[in-house]
């Protein structure tokens, strides 16, 4: 997660969501980045980094790099998705790489 923009911090955005499967995963996705999109052209530094799913207990998450927590919570409530909860997220570095794992998701039997 390098290349930070000067004042900008990393947030961690959680949501509840039932019966998630690959193809929500990626509509939410989407949402998330068209509503990252609309925000930033008002001048806001807003972007989605990255979103995890856990089907098994139903939980998202998104990383977002943005100039403030309210920004971030305008993203996720513009595209539908207001966070259950919302935190400024600690820095780190993953190394290595890594491996998408669609196997337990529904319907990729």
């Amino acid at each position: 997660m390098s290349g930070r923009a000067h004042g900008t911090r990393y947030f961690l955005a959680e949501w509840y969501r039932g019966e998630l499967d690959q193809d929500e995963i990626d509509r939410i996705a989407a949402r998330l980045d068209e509503s990252s999109q609309s925000v930033s052209a008002g001048g806001a530094s807003v972007r989605r980094v990255m979103t995890m799913a856990v089907p098994a207990g139903e939980w998202m998450f998104g990383i977002f790099e943005a100039d403030s927590a309210d920004t971030v919570e305008q993203v996720c409530r513009h595209a539908g998705m207001a966070p259950q909860q919302l935190n400024p997220a600690v820095e780190d570095r993953v190394r290595g790489t890594w491996h998408r794992d669609d196997s337990t998701l529904s319907g990729n039997d």
